[in-house]
Parts: structure tokens; sequence; C-alpha cells
């Protein structure tokens, strides 16, 4: 995991780390018992957040009382933490900060996250006691439209980027004109989130997420940022990360059961919502591509018979036409990758859904004692595990209309190929 995410950065570029205050990384949110904010730190440097975690009422052998939720955004819990973008010197320092509890799940947490493998898996800790471990993974792909190009800064060991990206301006119309317009690209993002703890009134939730992507200034809307939620919480409240602002921090769900099913259905609509969108910008160019393309429906007789006379402008002519069939021809196989690969992120999202359907009725719907009482589970787990289960559907669909436009590309491409054997004799 670490080898990962290390990649070639330099030591320096860690100690630059450390020592940037600028540069604002993570959430973390304390609670109690009753859902009452212990201490909220939003927006943290890195040295902030090392200091914070070695604070000794942290500690298990604190003469201070600790807090019963710890929620960290690049890592939240009843404490929670929320981290966005996270690096290798960020999971070191929460990783050696980490209780023995979580430090058994969060290795392998970080690896699903980093390798961006999509994963829902709620369970119990094999320990003997009531320890569990309830996460999941959402890597997806969102489409952006902008004049540079925004590549994650983090490298694997190769010293690619962690996360790729894919140009998808060529999907355009040829009518339109791309030159000193944006451009459009598909960005890959993983959301994770590990609620982890020994009681269902006690626990810590961790949150990562990638952000490198989003342009922070007055135009991006409804972009998620450190910089969001920390003028959020100026303005409205405490909006919860974990929810994507749908519920407030200061009214949390104290149920550890409670808190991961409502943000593992949240954050899947969230998704769902990048998603639709993506698709929906892919086909409709691909549609418009193949009603207005002329180069695949040029007819198939001899279309030169006023030049037989003249060899040259002949020659010419089928010199375009095979020019524009093999260019007609390159599109659709590209533009068939980029169905592929989105259709490929759906899908393995969708199969991770029908998997974990079974195993989140039986451990958050069964109402067994300990996991709240039945108007709770009935009103919170129910129906956000009936939620996921329809949002899968949907998400479905939408890997549905994908294979119906992947056959359509390769019927055509199947008569470009025919159309070059053609003009090429």
């Amino acid at each position: 995991m670490i080898r990962r995410l290390r990649g070639e950065t330099s030591w320096d570029d860690y100690v630059k780390e450390i020592q940037d205050e600028e540069k604002k990384i993570a959430i973390i949110d304390d609670c109690t018992m009753d859902g009452l904010s212990r201490e909220c730190r939003p927006a943290i440097s890195m040295a902030e957040m090392c200091d914070v975690l070695q604070e000794q009422r942290f500690r298990k052998d604190s003469p201070v009382p600790n807090a019963d939720i710890r929620r960290m955004c690049h890592a939240l819990t009843r404490s929670a933490r929320y981290a966005p973008d996270i690096t290798f010197i960020t999971s070191l320092c929460i990783a050696d900060n980490a209780s023995p509890l979580d430090k058994r799940v969060l290795a392998e947490f970080f690896q699903r996250h980093l390798t961006a493998e999509p994963v829902i898996d709620p369970r119990k800790l094999s320990d003997g006691d009531q320890a569990f471990a309830f996460e999941y993974h959402y890597p997806h792909l969102v489409l952006r439209r902008g004049r540079g190009l925004l590549e994650d800064n983090r490298t694997t060991p190769g010293n690619k980027p962690l996360r790729s990206l894919t140009d998808i301006t060529f999907l355009r119309d040829v009518a339109e004109d791309t030159e000193g317009l944006e451009m459009d690209y598909l960005y890959q993002a993983t959301t994770s989130c590990l609620v982890i703890g020994h009681h269902s009134l006690r626990w810590t939730a961790y949150m990562f997420t990638d952000t490198y992507f989003s342009v922070h200034d007055d135009t991006a809307m409804n972009e998620e940022s450190m910089h969001l939620w920390s003028e959020e919480r100026k303005e409205s409240g405490r909006p919860d990360p974990f929810t994507f602002g749908e519920t407030q921090a200061d009214t949390p769900l104290l149920n550890a059961r409670d808190f991961w099913v409502n943000s593992a259905a949240t954050r899947l609509r969230r998704v769902l919502q990048e998603s639709s969108l993506a698709v929906s910008h892919i086909c409709e160019k691909i549609d418009k591509h193949l009603l207005d393309n002329r180069a695949l429906a040029l007819p198939r007789s001899n279309s030169f018979k006023e030049s037989k006379d003249d060899a040259s402008a002949h020659q010419d002519t089928a010199k375009k036409n095979i020019a524009a069939r093999r260019n007609a021809l390159t599109w659709l196989n590209e533009a068939s990758l980029v169905v592929d690969e989105v259709m490929h992120s759906l899908r393995d999202n969708v199969t991770q859904l029908s998997l974990s359907d079974p195993i989140i009725r039986e451990m958050f719907c069964d109402g067994k004692s300990g996991r709240g009482n039945s108007r709770e589970r009935h009103n919170i787990r129910n129906a956000r595990a009936a939620e996921m289960a329809d949002l899968k559907r949907r998400l479905d669909r939408l890997v549905e209309r994908l294979i119906k436009m992947r056959a359509r590309l390769d019927n055509r491409v199947k008569d470009a190929q025919k159309a070059v054997r053609r003009t090429s004799r």
C-alpha cells in the first residue's frame, strides 16, 4: 500500500507537505454519546492533524474522557475524519495514531481506496467480541469541462498519476469548433468510507475522497472540497461530508449501523448522479455523430463517373474518401474505448451491490438485539437498504444503455472496415 502511494516522491516533498500550513487536508469531528460536538476542527493542515491525533485525550490511558464518536474526513468518526486526495504522509500519520483496533483494518482499507477496488464489505471482526468494520469503496468516473488539464499529483511507483483521466473532447460534433473552448475530461475518482468500533455507540468513521479535478472558485457548483465544507460550516451549521452535506454533523445518527448505511446510500446516490451525467453526455455525442457523419454514408458504387477522363482528379478524390473513412473508423474505435471504460466502471459497482445486498439486509435490517429499536430500523436502515437496491437498478439501466450503444458502434465499425477495404481497392 505504501509503495503504491509513495511513487517517486522524495522525502523533501513529504517534509514540505507536513510544514505546509496553507494546504488544508482534513476535518476531525468529535461527538458525545448525545450527538453533541465535543470539538470540531474543520479544514486543518497536516501539522495540525498530527498534533490533534497525538493529543493525550485520544490515547487509551488518557485521564480525560475520550470522545464517543470520532469522524475523520480524509477520515471521519463519532469520531469522524474526512480527508480528500490522501497522500503517503497523510496515511502514515493516520495509521500511526490510530487505535489498535483501527490499525487491524486501516492497511487494507488504504489499499482498496488507492487501487480503486470496488468493495462493499460490512462485517464483524473475528476476535471474540462485538468489534465490527463497515466499509464501502465506490470507484467511478466524473465528467468535467475545463480549459486546463487537472492531473492527479499523486503518483504510482511507475511515476504515473494515481488516478487516470481520459480526454473525450473528440466526441463533440465535427461542426462544433473546439478551438478556444473548454475541454471535456473523464476523471477517475473513488469515495471510501470505514466505520469501525467495539460498540454500536462508540466508534470511529473514516472517509477518503478524490477532489483533485475540482475547480474551487465562484463558478464551481456542487463540487466537493475542503473549501466547500469549511465555508459551508461558517454559514449553515455543519454539513456532514459523509452524506455530501445532506445531513448535519450537529445532529448525527448515533448508532454505527445507522450512520454507515445512511452514508453508503447518500454517497451511492452521488455516484449515480455523476455517472448519469457522464453516460448521457457520451451517448448524446455519439448519437449525433452517427447521425451526422457522412464519411460512412458515401455511396458504394463508383461516385467518380464524371471524372473518368480526368485520372488525376479521380485519384485525388479516391484518396480523400479513403482518408475520411479511415478517420471515421479511428473515431468509432476511440468512442468504443470510452464506452467500455464507463461501462466496466459501472458494472463493477453493480456487481458489488448485488453481492452485498443480502449481507446488508441481514446485518442491518433483521432486528436482532443491540441494533436499535424497530422504529429506527424501519425509518433508517430498511429505507436506506431499499434505496441502495433501487440505486443499483438505476445504475444497471445505465449499463444497459451503454451495452446498446456499444452494439451500435460495433455494427458501424464493421461497416467502416468494409468501406475502407472497398475504397482501398
